[in-house]
């Protein structure tokens, strides 16, 4: 192949799922723009018109083996495509009643596979749409994947476990224990010999398909959850793509890691998907980076120039304490100040961050702008001027928070190194030693009269720590990752929200006082001043409101429009 240099393929929103055509030729993605996109792998141009009939987003999409038809999982609905005439021949079908996060063709193409979020593996007649077979899981399952014969398929599980099915009997034929977290996914090998899976326990298992036996792990190398591996097309190499922002390419035999960490995408990497002709790899992220990154499989080289400026992909933002100025953080590594009254930028860019720049804070009453990012470190800025003042080596890893103390004295910083750490926002000078975290800390805040710190992790931990003794007063264990915490106004309350629900707690004693499910991932939440209601984000774009003492749900947004869902009873 030669050699091509192309923009990461677009779409206008968050990219969830990816696959290779049969041929190699093309690339197939399901983003939360409900649409499926087909991409020209040698050229990167949008192949056709885009595949659109889903009312949610695409979570899931495959290929079928002679290539001719896709399929498609989107909330509890798939839909199967011609690929020349880009129409649904089939659905949609129906059946499951939450998100499609997995879908796959069987080898000989007559059976579609799909694993939702209501925990149920369904089997369907892929040339009629008729449901085969329902299999009951106990918890969810979050990849799917079928033996080369197509005799057996297998499931990675929320619960920890891999289980392997006979796909004609439909029964459980065993079960793959040692993960210590969630499986998040599951692939034969090409030659069926082996089955790779991998968790949020940061590791990657090899085990023989035969047998269920440990043959190769855990590989340890990624620092988050391990998303995605994929074999290449000759079994001879895994590549694993993680929430750490990375790709790493391992060798089978040796169970060593012979390429990364790769870097490209600046956010989580959600999915890869290997070409039929092993030279190139896709990756796809599940941030705002909307894009489709191509990868030399020999080298482990991006093949494409990556998209540099503020694309979208806002990563976190503040306002100045008088309301003129706000400032935000991209994942390209630079921090963006603009003038709210004007609406334009008030200063060039600024960079000196090597990597993305995950949150910003005004500090000094908005005299000066603090930033973390990806390499490690904090930078105060002078935001008349756009100097960096201050660059401080705070962390061993990317720093994913920062929160200021209502008197403006500290700052809070959580990082991926598992720390929070408390600086005096004046001489930037390290308050105590670090707080630690089993895992990254992905959110802090601080309370409102500043006493107390909240801080949560991707382990699902939550503590609340006494500001002055650095001791921790109240500990929270979540199942998930957490995306976000915050104090209530009096301090009484935390909200938490963490995959896919938001939840309220008693400060003093960390007894949860109510939870509100979200049909998506929550990434933000808040509360009212009054601590009557609460506003949460879900990955989908839905925006709901809740009433906090009776629990019922107020007001859903469900789109990017004024369409509005109002609940009555």
């Amino acid at each position: 192949m030669e050699d091509t240099v192309f923009e990461p393929f677009k779409h206008t929103d968050r990219i969830l799922t990816l696959a290779y055509s049969p041929d190699g030729a093309f690339i197939a993605t399901g983003s939360m723009d409900k649409a499926v996109r087909i991409w020209e792998t040698r050229t990167g141009r949008q192949a056709g018109k885009p595949l659109e009939g889903h009312a949610e987003g695409i979570y899931a999409v495959c290929y079928s083996p002679d290539g001719r038809r896709l399929v498609s999982g989107s909330y509890g609905t798939l839909h199967i495509w011609d690929i020349n005439t880009r129409q649904m021949v089939l659905g949609p079908l129906e059946g499951h009643m939450g998100s499609i996060d997995a879908v796959q063709y069987s080898p000989d193409g007559t059976i579609i596979a799909s694993a939702s979020y209501d925990r149920l593996l369904k089997l369907w007649n892929a040339h009629t749409g008729d449901c085969i077979a329902t299999i009951q899981h106990a918890k969810r399952m979050n990849s799917i994947s079928f033996s080369p014969n197509g005799s057996y398929i297998a499931t990675g599980c929320h619960d920890q476990l891999v289980r392997i099915y006979d796909v004609h009997e439909h029964e459980l034929v065993r079960e793959l224990a040692g993960h210590r977290g969630p499986v998040q996914c599951v692939q034969y090998s090409p030659h069926g010999s082996l089955i790779a899976s991998s968790s949020e326990d940061y590791t990657i298992r090899l085990w023989d398909a035969s047998t269920g036996d440990l043959v190769k792990g855990p590989l340890r190398g990624h620092k988050h959850f391990v998303s995605s591996v994929s074999f290449t097309c000759d079994g001879h190499r895994l590549i694993s793509s993680s929430s750490d922002e990375s790709i790493r390419v391992w060798d089978i035999n040796s169970g060593h890691c012979v390429f990364g960490p790769l870097y490209g995408h600046g956010e989580p990497v959600h999915a890869i998907s290997c070409s039929p002709d092993q030279e190139h790899f896709a990756s796809c992220s599940s941030g705002r980076d909307s894009a489709i990154r191509m990868w030399d499989a020999t080298t482990g080289q991006e093949s494409a120039d990556p998209l540099v400026g503020h694309d979208g992909a806002v990563l976190g933002i503040d306002i100045s304490e008088d309301k003129h100025l706000l400032a935000s953080a991209a994942h390209a590594g630079l921090v963006f100040i603009w003038d709210l009254k004007s609406h334009d930028l008030a200063l060039p860019p600024l960079s000196g961050h090597k990597g993305p720049v995950f949150d910003v804070k005004f500090i000094l009453k908005g005299t000066r702008l603090a930033s973390g990012g990806r390499d490690g470190s904090i930078r105060v800025w002078d935001v008349h001027s756009g100097t960096s003042l201050h660059v401080i080596e705070a962390h061993g890893d990317h720093i994913r928070a920062l929160s200021i103390s209502s008197d403006g004295s500290r700052m809070a910083s959580g990082s991926g190194d598992g720390t929070v750490r408390i600086w005096d926002v004046r001489s930037f000078e390290p308050l105590g030693e670090p707080l630690e975290h089993e895992g990254q800390v992905t959110s802090v805040c601080f309370s409102p009269d500043g006493s107390r710190l909240l801080s949560g992790c991707g382990s699902g931990k939550v503590r609340v720590w006494d500001v002055l003794r650095e001791e921790e007063t109240t500990g929270i264990d979540h199942n998930n990752f957490v995306n976000c915490v915050q104090f209530s106004t009096d301090g009484s309350m935390l909200v938490i929200s963490s995959d896919r629900a938001v939840c309220l707690w008693e400060t003093k004693t960390g007894n949860q006082l109510r939870c509100f499910q979200h049909s998506s991932e929550v990434l933000a939440a808040a509360i009212s001043p009054n601590g009557e209601l609460v506003l949460s984000g879900g990955r989908g774009g839905d925006i709901r409101l809740w009433d906090v003492k009776t629990g019922r749900l107020i007001l859903l947004k469900v789109s990017a429009d004024t369409f509005f869902v109002w609940t009555t009873h």
